[in-house]
């Protein structure tokens, strides 16, 4: 089977329903040239605000080597929250602070501590969940993305930030053909992070499973709540959901992206614990990017 890591995110997806319009994929390199423009452009123009998290914010702009703290030496203060900082103009998958992207955020700030080592961000989008973690403490993190433009973007914010790109201890986002959820010698994540449309969530299911270990916490989003059923029955052979409440509505007031209220249509994410059920070879999706 062959089959994209993702067809469109959340953000996309509730811009279509405001407009009418049926969300696209972007095309490849439709963006290039963007990225020197959005950066150099941004002394004219302010950036947009930002959003925020318990435990983190948001903003866009750059990383002060003069007064900021070097991230890859300094231990994060997980009780004051850390700050991720995105390159403004972009528009890959993470920068807008959708409900669901938030939600992860309040995840990551929570368990991050108890659970440091690596870890994981399938369907990486801008990096924006993947730098959260890694300035929270998680070493190393690496991030899986289809898009070769939200690669760059990550790699751009990730300068942006002072978290160095790749290594034993730093972040880097791989597309599909090269990640390997188990490399001989590798450590599997404690921790892993997704969001994604249901479609593409089910079909990496193993493929996430294979690159955790037993014990790891997992979050997963970017579906419906009348979608959760079929997240479910692909991921329950490998994880273990935490109590009621859950799913976890991303946004128990109204999702102000796309102006749902809490009911089927309404964007919710599902927490749990990796249980020690093996993948077999046969389940693994190919990661093809079609």
């Amino acid at each position: 089977m062959r089959a994209a890591l993702r067809a469109t995110g959340p953000e996309s997806a509730a811009k279509a329903k405001r407009s009418g319009t049926r969300a696209a994929t972007p095309k490849r390199g439709a963006r290039r040239g963007r990225r020197a423009v959005s950066l150099a452009s941004s002394s004219s123009q302010p950036p947009p605000p930002g959003y925020s998290a318990p435990g983190v914010r948001v903003i866009f702009g750059g990383f002060d080597a003069g007064t900021d703290a070097d991230p890859a030496d300094a231990d994060a203060d997980a009780d004051a929250g850390v700050t991720v900082r995105l390159a403004p103009g972009e528009e890959a998958f993470g920068c807008e602070g959708h409900a669901t992207t938030r939600c992860l955020l309040g995840f990551l700030a929570r368990e991050v501590r108890s659970h440091p080592g690596p870890a994981l961000d399938y369907g990486a989008g801008c990096g924006v969940l993947g730098l959260a973690a890694f300035l929270l403490g998680s070493r190393p993190v690496t991030g899986v993305e289809n898009q070769r433009d939200a690669v760059a973007t990550a790699r751009l914010n990730a300068g942006l930030n002072g978290v160095p790109w790749g290594g034993p201890r730093g972040f880097a986002v791989l597309e599909p053909s090269e990640f390997a959820p188990a490399p001989a010698g590798g450590a599997h994540a404690v921790l892993a992070v997704a969001n994604m449309l249901v479609g593409p969530l089910v079909t990496v299911a193993p493929d996430i499973a294979a690159a955790t270990r037993p014990g790891a916490r997992v979050a997963l989003t970017g579906f419906r709540r009348r979608e959760v059923p079929t997240v479910l029955a692909a991921y329950a052979p490998y994880l273990d959901l935490d109590p009621a409440p859950n799913p976890v509505p991303c946004d128990p007031d109204h999702d102000a992206n796309d102006g749902q209220p809490p009911h089927g249509d309404a964007w919710v994410a599902l927490f749990a614990t990796r249980n020690a059920v093996a993948v077999s070879t046969a389940s693994r999706s190919d990661q093809a990017v079609s």
